[in-house]
Formats: C-alpha cells, structure tokens, sequence
C-alpha cells in the first residue's frame, strides 16, 4: 500500500493540474508565513494535495469531478479519517485558486492562526470543596482483646455513611463541571468554523457585487433566492464578461455560484458551493433616492432587468449540529450612486 501511495504522489506532483502549480507557487519554500508545506504528501491510506506537518493541515483543490455522488461519499471518509487524527482539511475549488488566490490565502491563514476560545478552566487541582475525614483518636477503635462497645461501632458507621455521601456529592459536581468543560469546548470550536465558513463566502459575493457591471439591456435579475447580473471574469485564462449568479440550493442546504461567460464557445462554470449547512436563505433588494443616499423599503424581487437596485441584503441561517447562526449582510452597488 505505502509503494502504491509513494507512486502514486509522484504521478500526481507530475500531472498536477494548472490551479495547483499556482498554489504551489504560494505556499513553497515557507512563502506563506514562514509555514512548511509538503505537496501530494501521503498520509495513511491517502495522499493529500498540500499538508503543514507542524499545522496538522491538509489543503484540497478539487475540480467539478469532486461533486459528483461517489466522489462525495469518498471525500467525506477522508475527511473523518483525518479527523480522527486531528487533522484539520480545507477545500478550494479550481476556479477560487485561479480567480481569487488572495481570499485563498486569507483562508489558509484564518485556518492556521484561528483558535476557537477556550473554555473556562476546571478550578486548580487542590481547590473546590475540600473534605475532611477525621481519623478516629489514637487507641480506639475495634481491639482484638477489648471489644469496642456497640454505641461505638454504630456511631463509626454513620460516620462512614455521611462521608461517603458527601464525596458521593463532591465526584458528581466535578464530573459535571469537566463535561460542561468539554460541551463548551466542541460547541467554541463549531461557532469559530461556521463563523469562519461564512465570512469566506460573504467576501466572494462581496467582491462580485462590488464588480458588477451596468450593461444596456443586461441588468440585474433578482429574486428571494436567486440573482444574476454582469461582471468582468477570467474564462479559459482570458478577461472575458459574463453574469454571476448566486441561488439557494435548499436540496443540498448551500448558497451556490455560478458562470455563465457571454461570448460563444466559452464554458461556464459551476455552481460551486460558496456555503453549506444553510437552512434558509434570502435575497432582498432596495434602491436609492438620488443625491442624499438614503433607501427606499426592502422588496423580495428585483423590479426591473435594465435598472439595478441600490443595496442587496442577505440573510442565510446558519447550522451545524447544535449549533445555529444567523449571518445577515448589507452591500451597496457603487455604480449606481448618484444615477
């Protein structure tokens, strides 16, 4: 297995894909940060794109053939599996390497640098409730030639009987204090990754919408869980223009993106997951008043294709296991701005 895996990465670090070699170019010779990276490093059974030994960190760029249904499932037992052993994995699509290596780079370091607070400590060892069990004088207690008198021995057993129940007490108070420690302590770390998930993907739609585009008779398109509108892209490594959409895909529980170049011949690309665990989502659009910046009420549609409106709001809730967070987020479209 280890022979097959070694081949394996060698084949994989001489085949590897046009996003990989550029972010490769990132992250050599400790560019970021000073972090050592390995690339297509084996690691048990499998071999991962880009790992930090000393960050316990794995990187995975994956291309649309990650999406597929077997793909996922395969995907998810390397994710536990690693996991398992304390390692950390993020993923990038193909497309967020080549358009965006700045938000990659900042998610690498969010990664390796965000800490979930700690919980509170569990009081020193020594401190809390301290009980005292008195030893019994000197010279009394059952002798083998003098029998204690029988008030005695009663008297020795209520004795053992209260000090049992009360360290009885003293172990239940602290086995509740270590596992709230612990509850604590996962439920920190669930917060900090959601929280981290999706100030990732708010900066991606935020970039789009600061780029929109106004194009005569190719507006903005806007409903409750959907909108489109122009923007500059990269298609096939070329500037090239182009609607993003982004839409909620309930079935699947994600805030999606999506391509679709104008020019012929040109592939689009998506939709890639921006977000999961999103319960619900929704879009919500607004226009200005002219010259003193105001807004006018929020609407569920955009109402016209060839006039773009003054603000978008979304607002997603957000879940992981026991964990919920509702992320609400404001833009403005610049360009519109005194129109």
């Amino acid at each position: 297995m280890r022979t097959r895996n070694l081949d394996l990465a060698k084949r994989l670090r001489r085949d590897a894909t046009h996003a990989e070699r550029l972010l490769w170019r990132q992250l050599r010779n400790r560019r970021l940060d000073g972090i050592k990276f390995r690339r297509q490093q084996c690691f048990g059974p499998y071999v991962l794109d880009f790992y930090a030994p000393a960050e316990a960190l794995a990187i995975e760029v994956d291309g649309g053939q990650h999406d597929a249904p077997g793909k996922r499932e395969y995907d998810a037992a390397r994710t536990a599996f690693l996991a398992a052993r304390g390692v950390n994995i993020v993923r990038f699509w193909n497309s967020q390497v080549r358009e965006d290596m700045e938000g990659v780079l900042k998610r690498v370091r969010m990664e390796v640098g965000g800490e979930a607070p700690s919980p509170q400590p569990s009081p020193p060892r020594g401190e809390g409730v301290a009980v005292e069990v008195p030893s019994p004088p000197r010279g009394e207690g059952v002798a083998v030639e003098v029998p204690s008198p029988p008030r005695h021995t009663a008297f020795t057993l209520i004795e053992l009987l209260i000090v049992t129940a009360i360290l009885s007490v003293v172990i239940g108070v602290i086995g509740a204090c270590l596992a709230g420690g612990i509850r604590v302590w996962d439920s920190a770390r669930s917060f900090a990754r959601v929280e981290k998930d999706a100030a990732y993907g708010l900066s991606i739609l935020e970039r789009d919408v600061a780029n929109a585009l106004p194009l005569p008779n190719l507006g903005f398109e806007g409903s409750e869980t959907k909108m489109r509108f122009p923007i500059r892209i990269v298609a096939d490594g070329q500037p090239a223009m182009g609607d993003v959409i982004y839409a909620y895909d309930a079935s699947a529980g994600a805030l999606v993106r999506s391509v679709e170049p104008y020019r012929t011949g040109k592939d689009s690309r998506g939709p890639e997951r921006l977000l999961t665990g999103v319960e619900k989502a929704a879009f919500r659009y607004a226009a200005l008043r002219k010259g003193d910046g105001g807004g006018r009420a929020w609407q569920s549609m955009g109402q016209s294709t060839t006039n773009f409106p003054g603000r978008i709001e979304i607002e997603m809730d957000l879940v992981d296991g026991e964990q919920r967070m509702v992320v609400r987020r404001e833009m403005l479209l610049t360009m519109v701005i005194g129109r």
